[in-house]
């Protein structure tokens, strides 16, 4: 456990040098319920079994995490960027996929 706190206490004490209250439009009570729709889908799409996808979903959630509970808009903006990054990482996973999919069934 010590090993751990030591690796960890780091960044995390850089990280709160950063995290301040900002963009509170964001974290207040209408903010915080469109985060709150936003980690209720993350969390559907960390279920799924869909390989490679499920880090970015995470990080997304880690920073809406950060966000809501330091009131630091820029955290769920962060968030919100995450999303649209893991969006695109399903699309093409989905795409590549069915690529994949195609081309077996040809070879059959």
């Amino acid at each position: 456990m010590t090993k751990l706190i030591k690796r960890v206490l780091p960044p995390l004490e850089r990280l709160e040098k950063v995290v301040r209250p900002r963009l509170q439009f964001l974290t207040g009570r209408a903010g915080g319920a469109v985060v709150g729709v936003a980690c209720t889908l993350l969390a559907v799409v960390l279920v799924l079994p869909i390989p490679f996808a499920n880090l970015v979903p995470a990080l997304a959630l880690g920073a809406f995490s950060i966000g809501l509970t330091r009131k630091d808009g820029l955290f769920v903006l962060a968030g919100y960027g995450l999303i649209a990054v893991a969006v695109g990482v399903i699309i093409l996973g989905v795409h590549g996929f069915s690529l994949g999919w195609s081309h077996l069934r040809h070879l059959l």
